[in-house]
């Protein structure tokens, strides 16, 4: 009876001390975790703009000196491979150096931005399944953001002129400044955390546990 007794108080103790070393262990990652949200992570924003490609330019444009619709053209200005086109040109160096001269010249705030940053800072989506592209800009202000966004989208739409001798973008709407910032997100940040720590208290009190069985066993 003796022993039972206190097999049942040994078998309490580890249960106490395992919970005990998960809950110390989620209070130490959810502290860790709180301290990168809200005091060493930097807020991020992001400002979209979109355009939409036109398959071909106008009608007006369509006739050569013979007054035939260049096909081939047309064929190779076709929707999907269009936009994938564009997409890359966006992020290419090249063009960005043109974004990179226009911001430098046009405000004072990004006149230490480099070509680097812009890659890091730019970024084009679209669906597969339309023409319209999203031109997406990152900073740590959110005015900065919408400015980037709307720099390039208005850059690209003059650089594309030129670049096909047509009128094949449409602006559909400029980056507005967004009011939250799009990171860190403190929820996912801090349930992950948790989820972290839990995890980590349960390798920590199975090794623990593991450690005490070998000791009585010895």
């Amino acid at each position: 009876m003796v022993q039972l007794s206190n097999q049942v108080q040994s078998r309490s103790g580890r249960i106490i001390r395992s919970l005990a070393i998960i809950a110390w262990s989620i209070a130490v990652t959810a502290v860790i975790g709180g301290y990168f949200t809200f005091f060493v992570a930097e807020a991020r924003y992001e400002a979209v703009s979109s355009f939409m490609i036109l398959n071909q330019p106008p009608l007006a444009e369509l006739n050569n000196d013979h007054g035939d619709p260049p096909e081939l053209i047309l064929d190779l200005l076709a929707g999907a491979a269009l936009a994938n086109d564009f997409q890359s040109i966006i992020l290419s160096n090249e063009f960005l150096e043109q974004v990179e001269a226009r911001l430098n010249s046009e405000y004072e705030w990004a006149r230490g931005i480099t070509l680097e940053d812009l890659h890091q800072n730019v970024d084009v989506t679209f669906r597969s399944d339309t023409r319209v592209l999203n031109i997406i800009g990152y900073d740590s202000s959110p005015e900065h953001a919408a400015i980037l966004s709307n720099t390039v989208n208005k850059t690209f739409q003059s650089f594309a002129t030129k670049l096909t001798a047509q009128d094949l973008i449409i602006p559909i709407k400029e980056a507005e400044v967004p009011k939250s910032a799009d990171s860190p997100k403190p929820v996912q940040y801090m349930t992950l955390s948790i989820i972290v720590g839990l995890l980590t208290g349960l390798i920590l009190s199975m090794q623990t546990a593991r450690i005490s069985l070998l000791k009585v066993n010895l």
